[in-house]
């Protein structure tokens, strides 16, 4: 059996689900659904979409001894909006990942989109900073 959800720093949840074992400080969860032992970063909003969360959790201990790697799950400061991040993804910090009609369907590395919605592939990389609107 896993844990509740941790919430941390006052997040805002409306109309979303919460699996259990999350660990969530972000600013704004809404009209989502957050899977399985995820982990969302601090000031982060999700809008419209769904996270699949992980198979596994990453310790504490992992994620400092690998300061170059992305920890898995999303970053701080980001904006993830009318997209769906599979299993075991790693978003970095401050990415913007806005999809919508604007979007033409296309096939990158690390994701895809269709019909508007961007589809981040599982256990991609999202480099810090990136911007997919």
């Amino acid at each position: 059996m896993l844990p509740p959800a941790k919430f941390y720093g006052g997040t805002q949840v409306n109309r979303a689900l919460i699996a259990e074992g999350s660990i969530i400080h972000a600013r704004l969860i809404e009209g989502s659904i957050v899977g399985i032992r995820s982990r969302i970063g601090e000031n982060t909003v999700i809008k419209d979409a769904i996270v699949m969360g992980n198979d596994s959790y990453q310790t504490l201990q992992e994620i400092a001894l690998n300061n170059d790697d992305i920890p898995m799950g999303v970053g701080h400061y980001c904006h993830i909006e009318h997209a769906i991040l599979d299993k075991d993804c790693r978003v970095g910090n401050n990415v913007v990942i806005k999809g919508g009609d604007h979007l033409p369907d296309a096939d990158m590395d690390g994701y895809c989109v269709r019909d508007g919605v961007v589809v981040v592939k599982k256990g991609a990389t999202i480099p810090e900073g990136t911007r997919i609107m």
